[in-house]
């Protein structure tokens, strides 16, 4: 005998699948997400006097805090001002750096954000280190052309301070 089906009865199943295609779409969103907050870099370094954070931005890395431990700490809201632009050929070229946060490192001793241009292909790399539990931590700024082309990194200032 073959089974007939109405409409209402068609509908009833079809609306527990709609529901649980929405449930895994919504799933997948929450997902993806979060892999996009993942991909957040900063992280914080100590030693036996200081302490600092810092986090990557799209386009420039950011000093948030540094702190000696039992003082105050001092908190940045401002981010990092890397080379807007470099001379190829005696002719002024921008610069436009965007995060590599594939080959940005944080860990336990060291802090490695990785930026790039695309013309000229340039590599920067924004590193602070803390070397031994007792001492300083170091802040060093590399800058790598992978270019064909000869460029020159106008002179910058070396520390920036506001009030």
């Amino acid at each position: 005998m073959p089974i007939i089906q109405s409409a209402r009865s068609r509908r009833l199943v079809f609306h527990p699948l709609g529901y649980a295609s929405a449930i895994i779409v919504g799933f997948y969103m929450m997902r993806v997400a979060h892999a996009s907050d993942s991909r957040r870099v900063g992280g914080e370094l100590t030693t036996a006097e200081t302490v600092i954070a810092v986090e990557a931005g799209e386009q420039a890395p950011r000093l948030t805090t540094l702190g000696l431990r039992g003082a105050m700490v001092w908190k940045n809201r401002t981010d990092e001002t890397l080379p807007d632009h470099v001379e190829v050929r005696g002719a002024a070229q921008p610069l436009v750096w965007r995060l590599d946060g594939a080959s940005s490192r944080v860990e336990t001793k060291q802090i490695q954000l990785l930026y790039a241009t695309e013309s000229p292909r340039l590599k920067l790399v924004w590193r602070w280190r803390a070397r031994a539990r007792y001492g300083p931590i170091e802040h060093t700024l590399l800058i790598q052309n992978l270019s064909d082309e000869t460029v020159w990194l106008p002179l910058r200032p070396a520390c920036v301070l506001t009030g």
